[in-house]
């Protein structure tokens, strides 16, 4: 990235946190707030007490790690919460549902799941599905992958909050344009979260 800038080729940063000394447009949101959203949510799912499991994706993944600290802060706040345990998918699905099938062999009284990134929803939920254990285990993902969409239309997974991937790719596409035209840019474009359930789901990409 910062050879491409150097070479004085347009450069955008979306869906992570841009480093600040490069002064290129970054695209997202604040990463904490939808972490905080989530696993608020799943507090609120669980009635405030209960044995969680949080899902990281890439731990040097400035979002992921963002993301991975606000679970714990959230989850910090309520002494009915306890964290049994955690998983690192790297951002695999297969991998995701692998570590998933583990916590839930190894914590069979689980109470709730909470992921760091978009493929980790929806290993967890697989697992979840193919454990016979769906509305048994609340889970809420990041994210708006399809087949996440999918598992909470079949009510595998609660809910998600999403960084709305589809308005991020097109903003990219536009600020590299931009940036082409030499057209000023701003710092940051913040797409919002999205709170996508059963309810919404139908028109979550209208919203």
């Amino acid at each position: 990235m910062v050879a491409a800038v150097a070479a004085g080729i347009p450069v955008v940063a979306f869906d992570s946190v841009a480093p600040s000394d490069l002064g290129i447009l970054s695209i997202g949101n604040d990463f904490r707030a939808q972490a905080t959203l989530a696993a608020e949510r799943l507090v609120e799912l669980m009635g405030g007490k209960g044995k969680v499991a949080i899902m990281q994706g890439v731990p040097t993944a400035p979002n992921h790690r963002l993301r991975y600290e606000a679970h714990k802060a959230v989850f910090a706040r309520y002494p009915g919460i306890e964290i049994v345990a955690e998983g690192i998918d790297q951002d695999d699905i297969a991998l995701a549902q692998s570590q998933a099938e583990t916590i839930l062999k190894a914590h069979p009284d689980l109470d709730g799941f909470v992921s760091c990134n978009a493929s980790g929803p929806v290993g967890i939920g697989r697992a979840i599905a193919e454990a016979g254990r769906a509305g048994k285990i609340h889970s809420v993902g990041i994210d708006d992958l399809d087949p996440l969409l999918e598992l909470i239309r079949e009510g595998v997974v609660d809910s998600s909050a999403s960084t709305k991937p589809h308005l991020q790719g097109s903003w990219a596409v536009m600020g590299l344009w931009m940036a082409r035209l030499g057209r000023p840019l701003p710092a940051v474009i913040d797409t919002g979260i999205a709170h996508i359930t059963r309810e919404n789901l139908d028109s979550y990409h209208t919203e």
